[in-house]
């Protein structure tokens, strides 16, 4: 029997380092899936300096025909350890969970596989994901919160990322390999998907199924705002130089609503200076970001409000300065 013929229907794409409170739940929920075909999972462990490699190591002892561990000599980083990982899966289908998320429905892969099977004009197949928010002081949540449409398609993609990473089946090796700017990139999920979306339609299933775990030391989360808004636009940037412009137009009204929500946080920070200087910074570069990129068309016909907002926030910060200087006067006075 050949290699292609012994592959398994389903990768399962998982990638961890330093994970220790989270790796083991993130496994055991992969190995309780019920299906009628094989599944792989490719662990690509990192270099971890607590037992996250040791926890690996025993439950892929246990279950060598299931868990398939790639352990690194030396520590990667987050973006070159998916990336080995993701090539080294051999299914038709791909899952990606990382270490500090999980599953909660046994038949999970077996729906999406069993939908995408009978849809193949779809390239992915996604469920909502529950948010679990580790310090409890946000109650669990749904991502995305609202969700009607059964079948999307790539330019919704381009509007926001609303397929959860750990909900996500996909149709593997659609391209030949992970571009090179991937690799340059902070953020992975979102151009991932939007370069599997290239290649067909996006289907939903309504069931909660899988769990996105927020905590400070995770990824994302743990980003100050100014530094997640430069990650968003070299994402765009790079995507939107991969298709040669075919959607730009849809870019660069992701990068309006991008600057749009960073004018909200800068006017929700109006009574704090300190973080409301930090905002207006993210906002200026926001700004510089979409005047350098964008076509002279889409500046004529959509900055205009955008203009308005940063106006705006150019007031809310003499504001700030003014009632500062009022302050500093009355405290000398006194």
């Amino acid at each position: 029997m050949s290699e292609h013929d012994d592959a398994p229907k389903v990768s399962v794409c998982m990638v961890t380092y330093n994970q220790e409170r989270y790796i083991a739940q993130a496994i055991e929920s992969v190995l309780a899936q019920e299906t009628n075909f094989r599944f792989e999972i490719v662990i690509g462990e990192d270099c971890s300096t607590d037992s996250t490699r040791s926890i690996v190591r025993e439950l892929a002892e246990r279950h060598p025909d299931r868990i398939r561990p790639l352990f690194h000599e030396r520590n990667l980083g987050g973006k070159q350890n998916f990336m080995r990982t993701y090539d080294a899966c051999r299914g038709e289908y791909m899952a990606i969970l990382e270490g500090d998320d999980y599953w909660i429905c046994p038949h999970k892969l077996q729906r999406q596989v069993d939908a995408l099977d009978a849809r193949p004009d779809w390239a992915i197949c996604f469920h909502p994901a529950e948010i679990s928010y580790e310090d409890w002081r946000k109650p669990a949540g749904r991502w995305p919160e609202t969700w009607e449409k059964s079948e999307s398609t790539i330019i919704d993609l381009f509007d926001k990322c609303y397929i959860p990473t750990n909900a996500a089946v996909f149709r593997h090796r659609l391209f030949s390999r992970l571009p090179e700017w991937f690799a340059d990139l902070y953020i992975g999920d979102w151009p991932l998907h939007i370069l599997n979306a290239a290649h067909g339609n996006i289907g939903f299933l309504p069931e909660v199924m899988s769990v996105y775990r927020v905590h400070d030391k995770g990824v994302w989360s743990s980003l100050d705002h100014g530094t997640q808004m430069e990650a968003l636009y070299r994402m765009l940037t790079a995507v939107d130089r991969h298709f040669e412009g075919q959607y730009t137009n849809h870019i660069e009204q992701c990068r309006l609503n991008i600057l749009h929500f960073s004018i909200n946080q800068a006017k929700d920070a109006k009574s704090d200076k300190e973080r409301l200087e930090k905002e207006l910074a993210t906002v200026q570069a926001s700004l510089d970001e979409i005047l350098h990129s964008i076509s002279f068309k889409i500046v004529r016909e959509t900055i205009r409000p955008w203009l308005q907002l940063w106006r705006e926030s150019q007031r809310m910060r003499s504001l700030i300065g003014f009632s500062a200087k009022r302050s500093k006067q009355a405290s000398r006075a006194a």
